[in-house]
């Protein structure tokens, strides 16, 4: 896999999510792209920047194409504290995120 580049700002890293139900961002990726989709710096640009029409072209850069990032138009910019530990869950294509500390370990 090429290194995946990353916007880092302040000590923070930016991570897209996608809060709108339907399709995930990067946990519908079938074929190993939901890491670069995660981090995908031009994108994170372009919604910063208040362009979310733009990413349709951008994200055509993905096999999987338009059935897997359907859920674009929901995208969001989080920034996590670089070295953080996470994982990205969804619900119906609405995606949250979810720390280590978050589950409740079970002892045997």
């Amino acid at each position: 896999m090429d290194e995946i580049k990353k916007v880092v700002r302040d000590g923070k890293v930016a991570i897209l999510i996608s809060t709108g139900y339907g399709a995930g961002w990067s946990t519908e990726s079938q074929n190993g792209d939901g890491l670069r989709m995660l981090f995908d710096a031009e994108i994170v640009q372009l919604i910063l920047d208040g362009e979310i029409e733009k990413v349709k072209a951008a994200q055509a850069k993905y096999p999987d194409g338009e059935s897997d990032t359907i859920g674009y138009p929901n995208l969001k910019v989080c920034w996590m504290p670089q070295g953080t530990n996470f994982l990205v869950h969804q619900y119906y294509g609405n995606e949250f995120i979810r720390f280590p500390s978050d589950i409740e370990w079970i002892t045997a």
